[in-house]
């Protein structure tokens, strides 16, 4: 049960971070500066945008409920996470920026002509609505077990608060809130990482407390299968509108390459500091729910203030992830599917009505969707999510910016439309226990592997 103490420092933190919130909030005027905002932003909000979108229920709830089942497969998202934000900024940036485009279809359509644009909005958008149910789940989880609340109310308080978070500022209003909650989730797990290490003695207490387990037993899951789970992120990332709309943002190629790296940078601990939690509750806590384990600890191991300021910061975490994501998938609707397909001529303040308006669908459905799905593991939406967006995106993108010249409209097409639906097939049909997104990697590959061969083929013999 909350105490009068819980409740006092959820109350500060809460009220100090509406109070940021709404002098954050500036008038829009432009669909381009609720999807990209000024272009004219600095590093440190490019750097908020990604990580307010990337530090949430998966990188510190999940990450922690995984660890807690499987050992150190914990750290595989955060480290996949951290290692596709470094390569995006190294190796795409500057051909994002170039193209001079809003959004990933959009990227695509320039390389693979008008067709790809409806096919790559479709199956990046439902991954990343499986990532607002994955993350929506890790919500729940904090406010049933926190406040006792029940699924369907907890449910319904983070759609509120998600709508409440992008709904009138956009993406620019994301970015600084995102550096806010980047601080604050920085401090919340250092502080219980350090918590549950001196708890167990230090590394070599909890080290100890383990060393009946072989290694082996560490990663539960396999260690191919959690290098596997890294790279999935890897694609992931590289495939989300959120964090591509990010690089849109900076006011040059420079800014948005130093936020983006420093943004990956500051991912990779994470995991480390939420599976040294996780394995702790395990050897403490056993028999416990275990998405649940992070929110006990904090209950159980910080005085009432403390860990009310800490229980409303994972809130304000998971409530801004969600907000990230879906303004991404409103941005898609709006720009590629209502801007160019339903109404090319929509004026700026209509774009802006639709973009609003999806946001309010976006939520309502995943709301719905999540309530059939309670108690479900988190971390396998965020994988499933990873699949489509990862395996819609990812090859099509490398070939676009690598060999463009080399890889043929239709074949570009064909994955598109191919690689998505193979995964999704695989993750509902398939009784072998294989990430869906290397199914879909693999089809991707050998159709736009052909085209590649067959178009040198093809230069070969006229130089002969």
């Amino acid at each position: 049960m909350l105490s009068i103490g819980h409740l006092t420092g959820m109350l500060i933190l809460l009220l100090g971070v509406l109070i940021i919130s709404v002098f954050s909030i500036k008038k829009v005027d432009s669909i381009s500066e609720f999807i990209v905002g000024s272009q004219e932003v600095g590093a440190g909000i490019v750097m908020g945008t990604i990580l307010g979108t990337l530090i949430g229920g998966t990188s510190t709830i999940a990450t922690v409920q995984l660890a807690y089942q499987s050992g150190l497969s914990g750290i595989a998202f955060t480290l996949g996470a951290g290692l596709g934000c470094i390569i995006l900024g190294l190796f795409f940036t500057k051909t994002l920026r170039e193209a001079e485009v809003e959004t990933g279809p959009q990227f695509l359509v320039k390389a693979f002509g008008s067709k790809a644009g409806p096919l790559s909005s479709l199956f990046i958008s439902l991954g990343t609505l499986i990532n607002i149910i994955g993350n929506t789940l890790a919500a729940v989880a904090l406010l049933t077990s926190v406040f006792g609340l029940a699924p369907a109310l907890a449910v319904v308080l983070t759609g509120g608060l998600i709508i409440a978070y992008v709904f009138f500022g956009g993406i620019q209003g994301l970015g600084l809130m995102g550096i806010v909650k980047s601080i604050l989730v920085y401090l919340v797990m250092l502080l219980a990482g350090m918590t549950a290490l001196r708890s167990a003695g230090g590394l070599a207490g909890l080290g100890l407390s383990l060393e009946l387990q072989s290694l082996v037993q560490l990663f539960e899951r396999g260690i191919s299968n959690d290098l596997l789970a890294v790279g999935a992120v890897i694609v992931g990332v590289l495939s989300t509108q959120t964090y591509l709309q990010a690089v849109f943002m900076g006011k040059d190629v420079r800014t948005s390459r130093v936020g983006t790296i420093t943004s990956g940078l500051l991912m990779i601990p994470l995991g480390l500091i939420g599976t040294s939690v996780g394995l702790y509750m395990q050897l403490n806590y056993p028999g416990i729910d275990s998405s649940q384990a992070l929110p006990i600890f904090i209950l159980e191991y910080f005085s009432p203030v403390l860990a009310g300021v800490i229980l409303a910061t994972l809130l304000i975490m998971v409530i801004i992830t969600g907000a990230g994501l879906t303004l991404g998938v409103s941005t898609i609707f709006s720009r590629d599917i209502y801007g160019k397909l339903i109404n090319p001529g929509a004026t700026d303040k209509e774009s802006i009505k639709v973009s609003r308006l999806a946001i309010l669908a976006i939520v309502g459905f995943s709301s719905l969707f999540t309530l059939g799905n309670v108690g479900t593991v988190i971390m396998e939406w965020s994988y499933l999510s990873m699949a489509l967006r990862g395996a819609a995106m990812f090859l099509p993108f490398l070939g676009a910016v690598f060999f463009n010249q080399e890889i043929s409209q239709r074949a570009g097409v064909l994955t598109i439309a191919i690689a998505p639906s193979m995964s999704l097939l695989w993750a509902i049909f398939s009784p072998v226990q294989l990430d869906p997104l290397y199914i879909g990697l693999l089809i991707g590959l050998i159709i736009l592997g052909s085209s590649f061969l067959n178009s040198k083929y093809k230069y070969s013999l006229s130089e002969n």
